[in-house]
């Protein structure tokens, strides 16, 4: 497990769209704290421009508390992609500071249009031409090694690649859940790495990054493990383990059935991707999750 937020309790507000259920996974795997809502001894709300100018219950309590740090999810992913594997600095990332910034700015815009409130002089295809170069000097467009190719990652020691296939039966013997969970680095150097998974059941699919594009090797290895074990009830090094587990509980210590408990580690699979590494040129596409 990382520890880039050792030192950190979160709590999230707002709607981060399909991030928000990963805010916690990210802040756990990384050695921190979540709490679900604001109370004494959180460190940082991460929220949004729109809900800290609702001022949202989480707000007020953050600001009642004065103790409690309310940032932007800029600051929470600067952070997990830190090369010291330390949380960055508050400063720039306070919404109380980027609200005041956005301000800033529109008024700057508003000053300009009023002192130049003339028509450009010229003929339409002037016009045309200016406006061309005005639109090249303000598109930024994202550089082709944003986008490098994955594969999935191998450790280098034991050339184990860390891919694996989780399933769960269901009521129908016909039916079970399924997730592929795979951890990916990029092919060029210097390396990056993400963590993938995609759950799928009858009439279901869906993906996520467990640990965003870009991350560092202790961060995506920390969100693959963490996700395995919460899955299985097993660490990653133990997966061939034979011993009986016992019953997942629910939160109060109740064993729940086998259609809701532990899912298992398909080892045929892993073990045939290890040997045969055939998994290594596994395609992931990343533009879908930028």
């Amino acid at each position: 497990m990382g520890k880039t937020f050792e030192k950190i309790n979160a709590c999230s507000a707002g709607n981060f769209g399909s991030n928000s259920n990963k805010i916690p996974q990210w802040v756990k795997a990384n050695g921190g704290q979540y709490s679900k809502s604001v109370v004494e001894g959180v460190t940082h709300l991460i929220t949004t421009v729109e809900a800290y100018k609702k001022d949202v219950e989480a707000v007020r309590m953050a600001k009642q508390l004065q103790t409690v740090k309310i940032v932007s999810y800029d600051w929470l992913s600067d952070s997990l992609l830190s090369k010291t594997l330390k949380p960055k600095a508050e400063k720039q990332y306070l919404l109380e500071n980027v609200v005041k910034k956005e301000k800033k700015g529109k008024s700057q815009v508003k000053k300009g249009v009023a002192k130049n409130p003339k028509k450009p002089k010229g003929n339409g295809a002037g016009k045309a031409k200016g406006s061309a170069k005005a639109s090249s000097r303000s598109i930024k467009t994202k550089p082709a090694a944003s986008n490098p190719e994955y594969q999935i990652y191998m450790d280098k020691e034991n050339h184990t690649t860390h891919s694996a296939t989780l399933y769960r039966q269901q009521l129908s013997r016909n039916s079970r859940e399924k997730f592929q969970l795979k951890m990916y680095e990029t092919k060029k150097e210097p390396h990056t790495y993400t963590t993938y998974t995609k759950y799928t059941r009858t009439g279901v699919s869906k993906s996520e990054l467990l640990a965003p594009l870009d991350s560092t090797l202790d961060i995506a290895l920390s969100a693959f493990k963490a996700f395995f074990k919460d899955k299985t009830g097993l660490d990653w090094e133990e997966r061939a383990s034979t011993t009986p587990l016992l019953p997942k509980a629910d939160g109060e210590g109740n064993a729940l059935p086998p259609h809701e408990g532990w899912f298992h580690y398909d080892e045929r699979v892993g073990l045939l991707s290890s040997i045969l590494k055939r998994d290594r040129e596994d395609a992931f596409d990343a533009s879908k999750f930028k």
